[in-house]
């Protein structure tokens, strides 16, 4: 039986009978899609989401689409349209044919993050490698926190040796940065980078309760985003004539996230399975990616920040 949702609260009401499939229109120039998506994602079990839209318009929907399994254009979905509700919108991927999926995804959002912005919204004072170390420690202290609240809250072993891994990587940069904040003059003893609160990335990390969620937009996409944003860094530092601070980032933490990253890589390949699982891990990714990119741009508005450092 079909159901038609033009607001968030009937999506709501109609998944709740159990749905198999949701077609969504991305093309709709009046709803608030975030609301949608946020309906959607909350769901156990994960419902598929098919979102169509048109050749003229594809760029500019093109935002919405890592968040949907599927997108095809109005012509294709006429055309398919008897196969997808028989079938549904593809079988499932091999997680092989899943992660290079995912990966390329993220990579053309990646891309978007790589102009001068940062995800950090906050910096006190100039823009100088200083105050943008200040603003690692924050990134630093709550991806120590996450990877140790997940290891608390999981129960496969592996996933708990790669998490106790990354806490410890991550709470090391915290203590490097610390101290070379000290050669710069500033002692970091007593500075609380999250006495101000965490940030919407953490939040959005600490409601994941499953380990494909956990895995797709942590070390797999979170890590991703860390590269580009310490590559950023390191080329700031190199312009301002701090090479001892890039060193730090090029020798040690940036090859870290790549680690951490490679890991995620690797877990995930274990974790998405199952359709289901696959919807999940491609959701968490996309959201990640898009909280990224929302703090950058208000970063950048409000702030006029760039090339902060990721963790």
């Amino acid at each position: 039986m079909a159901t038609f949702a033009r607001t968030p609260e009937e999506l709501d009401a109609a998944l709740g009978a159990a749905a198999d499939l949701v077609l969504l229109d991305l093309t709709a120039s009046d709803w608030h899609y975030p609301a949608f998506f946020a309906k959607l994602e909350g769901r156990t079990p994960a419902v598929p989401v098919l979102g169509f839209t048109t050749h003229a318009l594809a760029r500019h929907t093109q935002p919405l689409h890592s968040r949907c399994g599927r997108v095809v254009t109005k012509e294709t979905l006429t055309r398919e349209l008897g196969t997808i509700l028989t079938a549904g919108i593809g079988e499932r991927m091999t997680p092989e044919e899943f992660v290079k999926d995912l990966d390329e995804r993220n990579q053309v959002i990646l891309k978007r993050l790589e102009p001068e912005a940062t995800l950090a919204p906050e910096v006190s004072g100039d823009l100088t490698v200083l105050n943008l170390l200040k603003v690692a420690l924050k990134n630093e202290i709550e991806a120590t926190e996450i990877a140790a609240r997940w290891l608390v809250t999981t129960d496969e072993v592996d996933v708990k040796m790669a998490l106790a891994r990354q806490a410890g990587d991550e709470a090391k940069h915290y203590r490097m940065i610390a101290d070379r904040l000290r050669e710069l003059g500033f002692d970091a003893h007593g500075f609380n980078p999250i006495a101000k609160g965490y940030g919407p990335l953490f939040n959005y990390l600490d409601r994941l309760t499953t380990t494909v969620e956990r895995i797709a937009a942590g070390q797999f996409t979170r890590e991703a985003i860390a590269v580009v944003k310490n590559r950023q860094f390191i080329e700031f530092c190199e312009r301002a004539g701090d090479r001892v601070t890039a060193t730090l980032y090029r020798d040690v933490i940036e090859p870290d996230e790549r680690f951490h990253q490679q890991l995620g890589r690797s877990l995930l390949l274990r974790c998405a399975t199952t359709v289901e699982a696959q919807e999940r891990a491609r959701r968490a990714a996309a959201r990640t990616l898009e909280l990224a990119e929302e703090l950058q741009a208000a970063a950048l508005k409000t702030a006029g920040i760039h090339h902060a450092p990721g963790c």
